[in-house]
């Protein structure tokens, strides 16, 4: 589960190590556990792709939040990078996806990365954003260090991205929030993340280095989350065990318009599966996440999709040929 999100997509399961900060990665962990078919790092086949069932997922999940009354939010990209490389042999799945954004407007996608500068690369093969009529895609960069703050924020302020905002997990040095703007011309992010690294091997993140996050942010008028922390040598994700000062979970102010009864928020009833980012009421146990024929990480507990609603990307795809539609996806 992830705490600043509704519910996580991947449109395939599998991303190349560039940093730092990717050295333990969780996303690499889970899938050995749940999918060591896939060659994690490796060349991007069928088998590190989804389900035709587990893209149903996000029609059920605007339904939801219709029902809510406020805009759901996706983090896209829990177990792979939307950007990754130059990888042209995933750009039908990119436009695969961008045709589910489209017909999604209550959900919010959150398009994190570590990759920014590939953005603006790829767009004339797969255009996305404000600019291509997507205002549901907020862009983000993830960064562990002063370094790949610097240098992610820059590239990313350069693209007319619309809403960017900053992960800071996991946090292994102290980083200036101001430091960062002052690199990219002032550009600033509408929303930042912070946390510490958390799995075996976990490398230390001090409270200090957080709290100097928070502080910037403040006086910056951010909105911050604070994810996770180390305290008594452990990974703590409760703010109840957490000094007072780093008990900091905020949202930006449009995605809680009508106050929500979160499917995330510790307490509601209901389960969910590892990295769903989603607790409903089902009563049946959701299946691996990535175990084939299984429900799909992700993939909502409730309420179904009725037949007849929400029908899928392939219907509307060809809905879309027969009346001359500016995104194709050439699927089979």
């Amino acid at each position: 589960m992830i705490e600043w999100c509704d519910y996580t997509f991947n449109p395939w399961v599998g991303c190349r190590k560039i940093s730092p900060g990717c050295d333990h990665c969780y996303a690499e962990m889970l899938a050995k556990r749940f999918r060591p078919w896939v060659q994690w790092g490796g060349d991007y086949d069928d088998q590190n792709q989804q389900t035709d069932r587990y893209w149903e997922a996000p029609i059920s999940w605007n339904l939801r939040q219709v029902k809510l009354g406020r805009p759901g939010l996706v983090f896209c990209g829990s177990m792979c990078d939307f950007f990754q490389g130059d990888t042209k042999c995933l750009d039908r799945t990119r436009r695969r996806l961008l045709l589910t954004v489209e017909d999604t407007p209550h959900l919010v996608w959150l398009m994190l990365t570590k990759r920014p500068a590939q953005i603006r690369r790829m767009h004339w093969r797969v255009p996305m954003g404000p600019s291509a009529g997507f205002g549901n895609m907020w862009f983000g960069i993830s960064a562990e260090n002063q370094r790949f703050a610097d240098q992610r924020w820059d590239d990313l302020s350069v693209y007319d991205a619309g809403r960017r905002f900053t992960s800071l997990e996991p946090l292994l040095e102290p980083v200036s929030v101001h430091g960062m703007m002052e690199k990219a011309k002032g550009t600033r992010p509408d929303w930042v993340i912070v946390g510490a690294e958390s799995g075996p091997g976990r490398r230390p993140c001090k409270s200090e280095w957080v709290a100097r996050v928070i502080v910037h942010c403040r006086e910056l008028g951010i909105p911050v989350f604070v994810k996770q922390i180390h305290i008594h040598g452990k990974v703590s994700k409760h703010p109840e065990e957490w000094p007072p000062w780093l008990r900091v979970r905020e949202w930006p102010a449009e995605f809680l318009r009508n106050p929500p009864q979160s499917p995330l928020r510790r307490g509601d009833e209901g389960r969910g599966t590892p990295e769903a980012g989603f607790r409903g009421d089902d009563q049946d146990p959701p299946r691996s996440p990535f175990l084939k024929g299984g429900r799909g990480e992700g993939a909502p507990l409730s309420p179904p999709v009725k037949r007849g609603e929400g029908r899928g990307v392939m219907e509307r795809v060809s809905r879309r040929r027969e009346r001359g539609g500016r995104l194709e996806w050439m699927g089979s």
